[in-house]
């Protein structure tokens, strides 16, 4: 949950401001639109859940009910479990 609402954060953001970036230029709105676009990618693919989800893997995996949270839990979206667990992997 916690990079899913840094993710709206900056979403919400750019939103609250993209009409005023519009009206000035349609370049600067694009160029704005890379902030949370990058955010978005670093927190998913590089500098969060990957360093997160390894030190969890690292300190938890002997732990006896590890796996089946892993298959309940999901790594970004809020979901309940009974929504998440069917969905395909």
């Amino acid at each position: 949950p916690n990079y899913f609402g840094e993710i709206l954060l900056w979403w919400g953001i750019w939103l609250s401001a993209a009409n005023g970036l519009w009206s000035v230029s349609t370049a600067c709105a694009i160029i704005a639109l890379l902030s949370p676009l990058l955010t978005m990618a670093l927190l998913m693919f590089v500098s969060g859940m990957p360093i997160a989800e390894k030190r969890d893997q690292q300190r938890y995996r002997s732990q006896p009910g590890y796996a089946e949270y892993l298959e309940a839990t999901s790594p970004l979206w809020p979901l309940p479990s009974c929504c998440y667990r069917p969905l395909p992997s």
